[in-house]
């Protein structure tokens, strides 16, 4: 299957000076190929590698590490999976508790991860701030916040008064506190984890994107100038999946757009 790469967009998060590694030239053999040099890339490179010392793991990225939506995201990581509140609203709290586990498990392993290796990504676990302007999302949140209480978060809904005195502004009717997310810079952790990966023993190809990838006893990778043959390939490609052939009727990409400001004067929550 053809893969068409997406043109590159600069972000904020990579702003900082990078040099990205050499492509792959020539054939390979290894035990383990991983497509996808962003979070999930990165870390099943770290947790595979810690696992299983003696395997020859590779990471093909098709431009350089945190390209796609894990170097362009929002900058915050929460202990809670996307989608909770529909399947809350559609079966009940009891339905969402298998989820929130994992969603809490995942968390606590990069955090965990983040702190055995000292990664330098201005982790802040400080919570964060959903504010309302008007009264139909001050009713969303209002909804929210009982949500979460149901399923044991010690969320906090903030009206118009005491939401002025927390933020120093009365624009907003409303504020819920979500002490269980957490910010990071994306792109320090991104490029602090490729450096982790690699002294453990994987090799990271960039600009290597994998144009064709056929199934057969091994798995064969076509990357242009390079080709790989794999006992077992791990897609960490997540909304650039479709361009291989995968998960064309399910997986849907989306553009967000995110405004970044001057650091704001810290709010403390009692």
């Amino acid at each position: 299957m053809k893969c068409a790469l997406w043109d590159n967009v600069s972000s904020f998060w990579l702003a900082e000076e990078y040099t990205p590694n050499p492509p792959l030239i020539g054939q390979i053999q290894v035990d383990i190929a991983i497509i996808g040099g962003g979070v999930t890339g990165l870390s099943s490179a770290y947790h595979l590698k810690q696992r299983y010392p003696e395997k020859h793991i590779v990471l093909l990225e098709g431009q350089a590490v945190g390209f796609g939506a894990s170097g362009r995201n929002s900058g915050f990581i929460s202990q809670e999976y996307h989608g909770w509140y529909e399947r809350f609203q559609r079966k009940g709290a009891a339905t969402v508790e298998p989820y929130a586990r994992y969603a809490e498990r995942g968390y606590q392993l990069l955090v965990q991860t983040i702190r055995a290796h000292a990664i330098t990504c201005d982790l802040q676990e400080r919570g964060a701030l959903l504010l309302a302007k008007d009264a139909a999302e001050t009713r969303s949140l209002e909804d929210h916040a009982q949500a979460y209480r149901q399923i044991g978060r010690a969320v906090q809904l903030w009206q118009r008064a005491e939401l002025a005195t927390r933020i120093q502004t009365d624009f907003y009717s409303a504020g819920l506190f979500l002490p269980h997310w957490s910010l990071l810079h994306p792109g320090k952790l991104i490029r602090r984890l490729k450096t982790i990966v690699e002294r453990l023993g994987v090799v990271v190809y960039e600009g290597t994107p994998v144009q064709h990838l056929h199934q057969g006893k091994a798995m064969a990778l076509d990357c242009g100038a390079g080709q790989v043959r794999a006992a077992t390939v791990i897609l960490a490609t997540n909304a650039y999946t479709p361009k291989l052939g995968f998960l064309r009727s399910v997986l849907m990409p989306l553009h967000l757009f995110v405004v970044v400001t001057q650091p704001l004067e810290t709010v403390e929550v009692e």
